[in-house]
């Protein structure tokens, strides 16, 4: 149940012309996405009929290195390329840029807060 979500979730994102990662892979390279479980809330919680469950999954956006103008407005349309390719969750939030550093570099980031219910 809560792998499909994640797998179905990473495939819709596909479209959006850079690369997806399923998980925290073990090496990153921006621009990229991630599917994750939620570092802030819970990950599955229980629906209101038996077997009914809603799934929480977390989008990390990792803008390329540009100039900070640059990198705010590549950032920008990724985040609005994930809204538009998950209407079918619903939306918990989307936290404010931040730089993230990864190997010493760092980047513009953020994080989309999604979630779905769904059967067992």
């Amino acid at each position: 149940m809560i792998k499909t979500l994640r797998d179905q979730l990473a495939k819709d994102l596909d479209v959006l012309g850079v690369p997806v990662a399923n998980g925290w892979p073990d090496r990153i390279t921006p621009p990229v996405l991630l599917v994750v479980p939620p570092a802030s809330a819970v990950h599955v919680t229980a629906g209101p009929n038996f077997t009914e469950y809603t799934v929480a999954l977390d989008v990390v956006v990792l803008a390329g290195k540009a100039s900070p103008a640059l990198a705010l407005n590549a950032l920008e349309e990724l985040v609005e390329g994930v809204l538009s390719n998950t209407v079918d969750w619903s939306l918990s939030g989307v936290d404010s840029p931040s730089l993230v550093t990864i190997s010493g570099t760092e980047y513009l980031g953020t994080v989309v807060h999604l979630s779905k219910p769904t059967r067992l």
